[in-house]
């Protein structure tokens, strides 16, 4: 088990803020009829407390984000970080004091394809074990990365069109997909076109 202090300091390089984080809604709603939950990157309490300029209602840290559900009466399990670095914006260790389950699938825009089995395979064995929790998912603004492969697991595995996984995510999440949705019609379009 960490130490609380060693849980919320990650290195002084690794404080700052995703660009345009602040233009996104913290977290969105549950994808219907599943219990995909997306959200923006939580960054460590470190950072908000040496940066003054952000509001304390414009914060997201790993507390408040599991806090702000619990209010909704929602229950994280398990989160999925899609961020490119392992503890790039907070200690990952923060969710084991929430009793929440971590997973790092590393990604970049180059690499989401070679990522979604492992996102697949994640997303499966969870839901094979617990039939209750969340699932979080997460990149930096909670939005292509995480719309790529939260709408791929819906095609693939929940028999969406490629255009109700697009629509229920974007619909969930409050913002529209800015990129991957044409890899995503690329990828599908031969299933859908059959």
């Amino acid at each position: 088990m960490h130490s609380k202090k060693n849980v919320h300091s990650p290195k002084k390089e690794q404080l700052h803020c995703p660009t345009r984080w602040l233009e996104f809604k913290p977290f969105g709603e549950i994808i219907p009829n599943t219990r995909f939950i997306p959200f923006k990157t939580p960054i460590s309490k470190t950072y908000f407390q040496s940066n003054k300029s952000i509001l304390e209602k414009d914060s997201l840290t790993t507390d408040q984000l599991v806090e702000r559900l619990k209010m909704r009466g929602m229950k994280l399990g398990l989160v999925i970080d899609l961020t490119s670095k392992p503890g790039k914006y907070y200690n990952p260790a923060e969710w084991e004091l929430h009793g929440v389950q971590y997973a790092k699938i590393a990604s970049t825009t180059d690499n989401l394809m070679e990522n979604r089995q492992k996102f697949f395979a994640i997303v499966n064995d969870f839901l094979s074990r617990d039939k209750e929790k969340l699932i979080g998912v997460h990149c930096a603004h909670g939005l292509n990365r995480t719309g790529f492969l939260i709408c791929s697991y819906l095609v693939e595995y929940r028999g969406y069109s490629l255009e109700q996984a697009i629509s229920d995510f974007e619909t969930a999440r409050g913002h529209k997909m800015e990129t991957r949705k044409d890899v995503l019609h690329n990828l599908y379009a031969a299933k859908f076109d059959s």
